[in-house]
């Protein structure tokens, strides 16, 4: 929805912005994972497991006129300040049941939990079956769905390749009973270490690098300036199979009109 708001009075502000509640519900589940793969000695214990929540300055673009707007810009659509709104539907009786505004430069994915809780709280509805575009498929999203026993149903998503080698991530088998992966070679690539970035935790594998170093399938694997073969697995991964599997079963569009669930689209309504 678009902002009353003059673009002659947008202005770039320099802001606060303390850690926001995404990255701490992921830092619970880090500790989480962390705590469980050092008691059973797959990775070695830190000294400091916990990130510091911490104050970033941001330059953002705002609007005099309206404050509380937020400046969006998405490919294919009209950039501005703007406003996002999202409508649940209850699909099988087509009425919406929660309307929430956010601000246009809040990502689609923030308040989705929120509502999810909402709804079940305030109208006493016990949710089952969820259904979303893309812009709400994190992993995050799918486990905090798993954990309240609620199907969910996105667009397929596709593998793209990653990399200019030969071999991709599908080349190489996971043995579940040891935690590791088996490469075309024949090589290991046992657990590492749990590895961080700001919006991912995963685990990663890693193979020595003298096993990859006279690897006749090196040149295929990591390139001739590759060290060692690792992979990046995230911590929800087996989730994200699941759902992904489920959703190939029910696809989305069959999903929207056969089911009941809830669906939060972006200025859509079903």
């Amino acid at each position: 929805m678009k902002a009353n708001a003059s673009r002659k009075t947008e202005y770039i502000r320099q802001t606060e912005e303390a850690t926001n509640e995404y990255l701490k519900e992921l830092d619970k589940y880090e500790e989480t994972v962390r705590a469980q793969l050092e008691s059973e000695g797959k990775i070695k214990p830190v000294r400091c497991r916990k990130r510091k929540e911490k104050t970033e300055i941001i330059s953002r673009r705002e609007s005099r006129t309206d404050p509380e707007s937020g400046f969006y810009r998405r490919k294919g659509k009209a950039e501005g300040m703007h406003y996002l709104s999202h409508e649940t539907v209850d699909s099988k009786n087509g009425i919406i049941i929660d309307v929430a505004a956010t601000a246009g430069n809040v990502p689609d994915s923030q308040p989705y939990i929120k509502r999810i809780d909402y709804i079940e709280k305030n109208l006493g509805l016990k949710i089952q079956e969820a259904c979303a575009d893309s812009g709400y498929d994190t992993n995050l999203i799918n486990q905090q769905l798993s954990e309240r026993d609620i199907n969910f149903y996105t667009p397929e998503r596709t593998e793209q390749k990653r990399g200019t080698t030969e071999f991709q991530r599908k080349d190489f088998q996971y043995d579940e009973k040891d935690d590791r992966f088996i490469c075309p070679g024949g090589k290991t690539l046992p657990l590492h270490r749990l590895n961080r970035t700001i919006n991912t935790v995963t685990k990663e594998y890693r193979c020595p690098k003298a096993e990859c170093k006279d690897c006749p399938f090196r040149s295929r694997c990591i390139g001739e300036k590759g060290s060692d073969k690792r992979i990046q697995v995230n911590i929800f991964c087996i989730l994200i199979t699941c759902f992904c599997l489920h959703n190939k079963l029910f696809p989305f569009s069959f999903t929207l009109s056969l089911i009941y669930h809830i669906y939060i689209p972006f200025h859509t309504l079903i």
